[in-house]
């Protein structure tokens, strides 16, 4: 407190003044009334209103009690996918599809070749202690479930509408 003071030493005069109060209350007031009126008066009014056309109308239409009840607001929606990993929401190259969760599949990786190119990719799953390799497109469990992409760490399968991952020990 010192320093401001020592810093500003004709302000210490200038507000302990009758006038300074008066200069004080006159630019508070004047800062309080400019706040209210901008926050009473809508911007669209202050606009000019030369030859400037309206775009959009000054009452706004209210809908009609019907439409309200008649939109699905509450109740579950429809034709919506029941997974955020669904094949009708991500595509098998997005990068997303890494996250997919972890398949309830009996299912096992137990090796994974990651080539150059989709074609020279390849892995080995387990099903009934039986071992098979399958490629990108693949179709596992008598067709219950497709190979859609492999990662160095994980298989993404779609089974079901939904993408799933195995993942390798």
């Amino acid at each position: 407190m010192r320093r401001l003071r020592s810093a500003f030493p004709h302000w210490q005069g200038a507000v302990n003044s009758p006038q300074g109060y008066r200069a004080l209350t006159l630019a508070l007031t004047a800062l309080i009334a400019w706040r209210v009126w901008f926050a009473i008066v809508p911007a669209w009014q202050l606009a000019p209103s030369g030859n400037v056309q309206q775009s959009a109308p000054a009452v706004m239409p209210t809908p009609e009690k019907q439409d309200f009840a008649s939109l699905p607001l509450f109740g579950p929606v429809q034709n919506a996918p029941s997974s955020p990993f669904s094949t009708q929401l991500l595509h098998a190259q997005d990068p997303g599809i890494f996250y997919a969760p972890r398949s309830a599949l009996p299912l096992r990786v137990t090796g994974l070749v990651i080539g150059a190119g989709e074609q020279q990719s390849m892995a080995i799953i387990e099903h009934n202690a039986r071992q098979a390799s399958y490629l990108q497109g693949d179709l596992l469990l008598d067709g219950q479930a497709r190979l859609v992409r492999l990662f160095p760490d994980r298989v993404i399968i779609d089974h079901q509408g939904n993408y799933e991952s195995l993942l390798f020990p």
